[in-house]
């Protein structure tokens, strides 16, 4: 249930990273083997691939500049089994997600708040160590359910 988040707040860009276990995301943390567990990891990535299913951000105008998913769990495997195993051995284990988004954002005088998604779009979660940076100092703060979001101001 636990999971970390960073966020760099400069100028017009909002850069953050999310660092999770497998399990917050797919309920599982083992390569997926059903149809339905490959289904699962199909949908959650393409939910994650949308970084307001991550983050809220109201009254700014974002676009994404660059975003990186890496997930544990590929649909698609483009190699052969006798290297898949001595490759992936470490990342499988562990079964984490690392997720790498960069914003250019409008309005950036508004930003007060960042509302975490996470927690409405994945059943896993249960407490997120949020760490941001920003021109106005930095803070953190434990997230949750209840509480899930970030003062920048």
């Amino acid at each position: 249930g636990e999971a970390e988040l960073s966020l760099l707040i400069d100028g017009k860009t909002i850069a953050f990273e999310l660092k999770s276990p497998a399990l917050n995301v797919l309920g599982f943390e083992h390569e997926p083997k059903t149809n339905e567990e490959k289904e699962i990891v199909k949908k959650a990535n393409k939910k994650l691939s949308n970084y307001k299913n991550i983050i809220s951000i109201p009254d700014l105008n974002c676009q994404v500049i660059k975003s990186e998913i890496d997930s544990p769990y590929e649909e698609d495997h483009h190699h052969d089994h006798d290297h898949h195993d001595e490759h992936h051995d470490e990342d499988v284990e562990h079964g984490d997600y690392y997720l790498s988004y960069s914003l250019t954002c409008e309005n950036m005088n508004k930003l007060k708040t960042i509302e975490v998604k996470l927690f409405d779009n994945f059943d896993g979660f249960e407490n997120i160590e949020a760490v941001w940076i920003g021109q106005n100092g930095s803070g953190s703060s434990e997230l949750t359910k209840e509480e899930k979001i970030i003062n920048i101001k």
